[in-house]
This record gives structure tokens, C-alpha cells and sequence, in this order.
């Protein structure tokens, strides 16, 4: 079991969002992650891939359940955030129903969103097999966007994450602090970027975003500001360069005076 994970931190804090914004039951509909990914999954569930359709389910009343194909099982216990884990062998269907009456909430929020990536998780053929299992039954209709529960979830830190971006912060003034005073006239975007990512390979880092545009670094006006591959302008004395990276996506902008 993992322990003191950010994962338990993420699911014990939605339950309290969940009382905040009065909605009754959040589930989370996947299946084969490792094709379709739901953005949320890192929160809630880890970098582990479900196969079978699976339901993380997080209930006002402090359960939370975990239902997916019994081969999955041991990913969800590991986790150490669900109360219950429930495995199937050949259909989602029964155990699926079966949890969501007995906890008859009167709104269910599901990962759908019109503006919010981050909130739009659940494939459309995902949707439409919901539908399927709910029709008939009163939570057909009881249906809500998660959106506004995500958001909050992902804008209110837990501890643990804190205490990852403090730590983030300080590596990237660490390496910003050793790359900078590198930095020379004459020297091309491209060189600039190759300084910052032997900074943050030999700490065994990985970088804020695709390696070939990060580090972003601009020079001077024929600089492409913006989502780019460093190229080969040159620094001259008196171009503005920006630099752009690192997990905390730290912008620096000065002027080469060297």
C-alpha cells in the first residue's frame, strides 16, 4: 500500500468538496486508460492503466468505491484511498447499479464539460453506456456536470502537493541560477536550450512540457514567442531574450548587456 500518497490526500479531499458543493456521488467511467485517458486519473487513481470498464466512485457519506474488472483489483487497493474495492468478471452493470441505490443520491456528477479539458474525461460511447445502464431507473435524470468539483479539486492543494511544488520551485531557481550566468553573447536559442536540459537530465528530471519546445527561449524580435522549438537566432548585446521553463514554467525576460 502507498502511503501518505498524494492520491489519499486528492480522494479524502473530494469528499469534502463534494459536501461543499452539495453534489451526492462523483463517478469517474473509464475503460482501457492506456488508450483513453481521463485527465483526472493522476488524482484520484495514479499513473496505473485500467483495462476493463471501471467506476471511481467518491460519495458525500465519506465511501469511497472503487468497481473494475477483478484482474484490476490489487491497482485499487494499493492505492490505499478506496473503502471498498469491487471486482466483476464479466459485466460492470450489476455492481454498478447495485452501489449507486444503495447510496441513492439525488445528483450523480460525471466527467463532462463544454470549457474544461480537465473535466471532460468521459468518452462520448462512455456516456452513452451510462445512459444505457441507468435507463429505467430515478438516476437517469440526476445527471450534473463535475466541473465545477474538478476545478476545485485540482485548484486546492493537498499537503503533499505543497510540499512536490515548493520542491519544484527550488530546483527550477537552482538550475535558472546556474544556466543564466552561462548564457553568452553570441550564443543561439538552441544552445541556450541544450544548457537548461543538461541541468534537468542530470538531475533526472523530466521536462514541464515536450522537450523540443521546453525550454521556450526567444531572442530578440525574429524570435516565434509563443509555442516553438528554440531555433538558431543569436544573442546580441542589447536583445531582449525570454526564457521559458521548468515545472514551475518560470519567465524570465532580460537584456544581454554582457
Amino acid at each position: 500500500m502507498i502511503k501518505n500518497s498524494i492520491i489519499q490526500e486528492k480522494v479524502k479531499q473530494a469528499v469534502s468538496v463534494l459536501r461543499e458543493k452539495k453534489i451526492d456521488l462523483w463517478i469517474t467511467f473509464v475503460r482501457e486508460t492506456s488508450a483513453g485517458f481521463d485527465p483526472v486519473l493522476p488524482m484520484i487513481f495514479g499513473k496505473q492503466t485500467l483495462t476493463w470498464e471501471s467506476a471511481l466512485m467518491v460519495s458525500s457519506t465519506g465511501e469511497t468505491i472503487c468497481i473494475l474488472g477483478n484482474l484490476d483489483k490489487t491497482l485499487a487497493k494499493d492505492t490505499g484511498a478506496y473503502t471498498t474495492v469491487l471486482g466483476y468478471d464479466q459485466s460492470i452493470k450489476p455492481l454498478l447499479l447495485e452501489t449507486i441505490i444503495r447510496l441513492d443520491p439525488e445528483t450523480i456528477a460525471i466527467n463532462q464539460s463544454k470549457d474544461d479539458v480537465f473535466a471532460d474525461g468521459l468518452h462520448h460511447g462512455m456516456y452513452l453506456k451510462l445512459l444505457d445502464y441507468l435507463n429505467g431507473t430515478p438516476y437517469l435524470d440526476r445527471l450534473v456536470s463535475a466541473v465545477d468539483l474538478i476545478s476545485t479539486l485540482r485548484g486546492r492543494k493537498s499537503a503533499a502537493e505543497i510540499e512536490r511544488l515548493r520542491a519544484s520551485v527550488l530546483t527550477a531557481e537552482t538550475i535558472y541560477d546556474i544556466v543564466i550566468p552561462e548564457m553568452e553573447i553570441g550564443m543561439s536559442e538552441v544552445e541556450i536550450a541544450r544548457i537548461m536540459l543538461r541541468e534537468v537530465s542530470e538531475r533526472g528530471l523530466t521536462t514541464a512540457w515536450a522537450e523540443n519546445s521546453c525550454p521556450a527561449v526567444n531572442i530578440g524580435a525574429q524570435g516565434i514567442l509563443g509555442h516553438s522549438s528554440p531555433k538558431t537566432h543569436e544573442s546580441k548585446r542589447g536583445r531582449l531574450f525570454i526564457l521559458i521553463s521548468a515545472s514551475v514554467k518560470r519567465i524570465t525576460a532580460q537584456i544581454f548587456n554582457v
